[in-house]
């Protein structure tokens, strides 16, 4: 499969190029919330998007806009072919994780984004969290090998502001704020992102942003909510399914987000899998903060930006890990 158009709408950069170029050089955008304080009446610290649908007080209504607003802007620059047949492949967080769902509703938002695209896509919703993009590319790759001819827009929103799901962080004292004692936390952050998948025979252009040469996916039974120690078992079984020998990883993008827990299962599976090799560790949630389920599409975005612009040479390892267990790979080559 290979990457035919990418956008994502950050609170650092309202399209791809934006949001790369800030996290390359470390630009950070977080505020003190004038909304949420934490146990200790703190303010927790945030990355809020600005400047897009920024007087509604709806939440979900607002990242809806969003999301539509971004695909819009994929879409013209990157019109797809109204002959082929279409999915539409949307990830959103796990239904275990309380705030906003916006797979419901009757589906307004998919609803929404499918008139945006100007034809009936058959649509799947992936609710798997952090890892939603990755199951969302793993459906792409088994259409588009039964039909070479389909169109794969992938997509995902997400906000971790909604007080319902703050509060179910900061039952923990997991969000970054003010308190001191709190030093292995993370800044809860929303975004947005799409990109199309094709195959490579049958692409509407001979030129592409990226191609996808392996997808992991395993289940970690020892996950954050299951309060057993994690050894990076199954974050290592992702790298073994997804980087092939002819794979060379210069380059990691993942969704390490300052928590403890979650650096020490990268760093099982790093000196399980990688051993004595050097890559370059990419952590947007250093400027984003944690985006939740958009996290595998944006990050996609940022190495596709890499791959045009000459700053990132060798193959890009990208990967995902959710609360809930799920855990998730996927291996961004550039164009030859």
């Amino acid at each position: 499969m290979i990457v035919t158009a990418v956008n994502n709408i950050t609170a650092i950069g309202h399209d791809a190029i934006m949001t790369a170029a800030s996290v390359r050089a470390g630009l950070v955008r977080f505020v003190k919330s004038g909304d949420y304080d934490d146990t200790k009446t703190n303010p927790i610290i945030v990355s809020v998007i600005k400047g897009i649908d920024e007087d509604n007080y709806n939440r979900k209504e607002k990242m809806g806009n969003i999301a539509d607003y971004c695909l819009k802007h994929m879409l013209d620059e990157h019109p797809v072919e109204q002959k082929r047949p279409i999915h539409l492949l949307m990830g959103f967080a796990a239904p275990e994780r309380p705030g906003l769902k916006y797979e419901d509703d009757n589906q307004e938002l998919v609803k929404k984004l499918q008139a945006t695209i100007q034809k009936k896509a058959e649509t799947q919703i992936i609710t798997q969290g952090n890892t939603s993009i990755i199951e969302c590319i793993d459906v792409a790759d088994k259409i588009i090998k039964e039909n070479p001819l389909a169109i794969c827009i992938i997509g995902a929103v997400d906000s971790l502001l909604d007080e319902d799901t703050l509060d179910w962080f900061e039952k923990d004292e997991r969000l970054l704020s003010d308190s001191l004692h709190r030093q292995h936390s993370f800044v809860a952050g929303e975004a947005v992102g799409f990109m199309i998948l094709e195959s490579k025979q049958k692409a509407q252009s001979e030129k592409y942003m990226a191609e996808i040469t392996g997808i992991g996916l395993a289940d970690e039974p020892a996950c954050f909510v299951s309060d057993k120690p994690c050894t990076g078992e199954a974050l290592t079984n992702t790298f073994k399914a997804a980087i092939s020998e002819k794979t060379d990883i210069g380059t990691v993008i993942c969704d390490l987000n300052g928590e403890f827990f979650r650096a020490k299962e990268w760093s099982y599976a790093n000196l399980r899998y990688f051993k004595d090799k050097n890559q370059i560790v990419i952590q947007p949630a250093d400027s984003i903060g944690n985006i939740g389920a958009a996290s595998g599409v944006v990050f996609a975005g940022i190495a596709v930006q890499g791959f045009s612009r000459g700053w990132i040479e060798n193959d890009v390892l990208i990967f995902c890990a959710d609360d809930h267990g799920k855990r998730g790979a996927f291996v961004l080559s550039k164009p030859l």
